[in-house]
């Protein structure tokens, strides 16, 4: 196992070179991503250090000793080395090398531990999901100021390298049954509603075309562009509860609010030209829906026998009906309302819309960033389970 993990385990874009004049010589070239930076601060100074006279096996040994006490909390995890670095010799060449070897286990588990330390910050605040990306950004680029030969990245084959990794570290399964155990509740809230509106399919289709794209994104290894599928997830339950609700006590008629609304979601930004077209408080819009939804239904009848979902549409943009948005305050009025625990939910958004905002995707893969996901998606479904849960209690 360990031999495939090496094979498959990812590097940066980077190489190491052993200097022209050097009389030890780098008997390992790659650079592993997520790796301490300090391990290779240490392969790399010692090097040079062989360039003015020959180094020594036991010199080498005594001086990693030191340094790994040094940076204990960084080269370490429950009080075992992540990485050896140590001098060897072959018959084959006269020169010495220089070798640093991985001690996998160990390895994984600091990764592990460094995920869920990482998801218990973004649980206080959301906006410290940053700092998963943070120190994988800060781990690389300590190293690359020390590198002056870059490798071009071979997509394809890295994809399908680390892909073959995270089934090793069974990453990939845990992610894929998360999803899974969602779509089964998806599946069970419709089986449940469709008995009170057969127009829930409008949403709950869309909800499972974005599981599906999860499910596209972490085949293609994308896990900054999944941050915002789930956030556009979270924002199509909330409004979906919204308005079911609305229709089944304001209107009393679920079937028309939601589909009429589906459609009007779409068709109003291409229409509404009035500022502040979508409203942020759910106590503003339901006074909106009250009055200009119902002022729409009661003019269509007046002159029709039949309500047209199209009409509707129509007449609503003809009275610059707002569209309800979602961000952190509507969704504390939803959690107010709907006597919910929010700050899980407010956290989530909050870390979904920072990596939107702040991330683009890495140029390399990274087991931290897939360990730290797979906690961030763990307790993003969990919430968005207990959401529904709670909210068909109250049907």
């Amino acid at each position: 196992m360990m031999q495939s993990v090496r094979e498959y385990y990812p590097i940066y874009p980077l190489s190491l070179r052993t200097p022209s004049k050097s009389k030890t010589r780098l008997g390992t070239r790659d650079i592993y991503v997520d790796v301490p930076w300090q391990a290779y601060d240490f392969l790399i100074s010692t090097l040079f250090k062989g360039i003015s006279s020959e180094l020594k096996k036991e010199e080498v040994r005594k001086n990693w000793h030191k340094y790994i006490q040094d940076y204990k909390e960084s080269l370490t995890f429950q009080d075992k080395p992540i990485v050896s670095i140590y001098l060897t010799s072959s018959s084959l060449s006269k020169r010495k090398f220089l070798i640093l070897k991985v001690n996998w286990e160990v390895f994984f588990r600091y990764l592990e531990d460094k995920a869920k330390n990482l998801i218990n910050a973004v649980k206080t605040d959301g906006k410290n999901v940053m700092i998963v990306y943070q120190e994988i950004w800060f781990n690389f680029l300590k190293i690359i100021k020390e590198i002056r030969s870059l490798k071009p990245l071979r997509l394809e084959y890295f994809i399908e390298n680390f892909k073959k990794l995270i089934i090793i570290t069974e990453d990939y399964n845990q992610v894929k049954n998360i999803l899974k155990d969602f779509e089964r509740l998806i599946n069970e809230m419709e089986d449940y509603l469709i008995k009170k509106s057969k127009y829930i399919q409008l949403y709950t289709i869309r909800f499972k075309m974005s599981l599906k794209t999860v499910y596209n994104l972490m085949e293609e290894l994308n896990i900054v562009a999944i941050y915002y599928i789930l956030r556009n997830l979270l924002e199509d339950l909330i409004r979906f509860f919204i308005y079911f609700d609305l229709g089944n006590k304001v209107v009393r008629y679920p079937d028309l609010v939601l589909s009429s609304m589906f459609i009007y979601d779409y068709k109003a930004p291409l229409n509404l030209s009035i500022k502040n077209s979508r409203i942020y408080s759910l106590k503003n819009f339901r006074n909106e829906f009250r009055k200009k939804f119902l002022k729409a239904t009661n003019k269509i009848l007046s002159r029709n026998e039949v309500i047209s979902i199209f009409d509707i549409t129509d007449e609503l943009i003809n009275i610059k009906m707002r569209r309800l948005g979602v961000d952190k305050n509507l969704l504390k009025d939803f959690c107010v309302e709907y006597d919910l625990e929010c700050t899980n939910l407010v956290n989530l958004y909050n870390a979904c819309s920072s990596i939107i905002h702040n991330q683009s995707p890495l140029p390399f893969f990274s087991l931290l960033e897939v360990k730290f996901f797979k906690y961030f998606l763990k307790i993003f479904m969990e919430t968005l389970k207990n959401l529904i849960i709670k909210f068909l209690s109250l049907l």
